[in-house]
């Protein structure tokens, strides 16, 4: 859990910076860095909207674990937004444009790696379930508006040699 939660904390969006080392797919680096920085932005705005406390300033019982507790409000999970922004933006790319069982493997990989990091949210204590199902929908949403925006531009994330758009 204390893995994926790092994995979620944002050290997943690294991945985004080789895109943008490469012509080809510098496009696809910059639609999915801006849509990942809409999602954060958005969390951030209702994380101070709601002003939801943490678990463990409202209940005795629970007490962060492996980590310190974080000192932002609980609603809505920014890691559980981020991994499914994450996950719904890239899957939605790479099935428009390269169809086949490992394309869809790679989907269902990326989806179960972001219902890990958001469930590891409440195991270590840090957030109530609503906080990452909220997440989980504010995250899906923008990764899929976004990665619809970038598919309606005019040249998507790049072929594979020999393949046309």
């Amino acid at each position: 859990m204390a893995a994926l939660t790092m994995v979620g904390g944002g050290w997943g969006a690294l991945a985004i910076v080789p895109c943008f080392v490469s012509a080809r797919t510098r496009r696809f680096g910059a639609s999915f860095a801006a849509t990942i920085a809409v999602n954060a932005i958005l969390v951030f705005l209702l994380k101070n909207l709601v002003a939801r406390p943490r678990p463990w300033n409202v209940m005795p019982d629970i007490h962060p674990l492996v980590f310190p507790g974080p000192t932002d409000f609980s609603f809505p999970s920014g890691h559980a937004a981020g991994a499914f922004c994450f996950a719904t933006f890239v899957s939605i790319v790479i099935i428009k444009n390269r169809k086949g069982p490992a394309t869809y493997l790679a989907a269902a990989v990326l989806f179960t790696l972001a219902t890990g990091v958001a469930l590891s949210r409440i195991a270590l204590g840090v957030h109530f379930p609503g906080d990452v199902a909220a997440g989980a929908i504010i995250g899906a949403t923008i990764g899929a508006v976004g990665a619809n925006i970038h598919l309606g531009q005019k040249s998507s994330v790049p072929m594979q040699e020999g393949s046309s758009e």
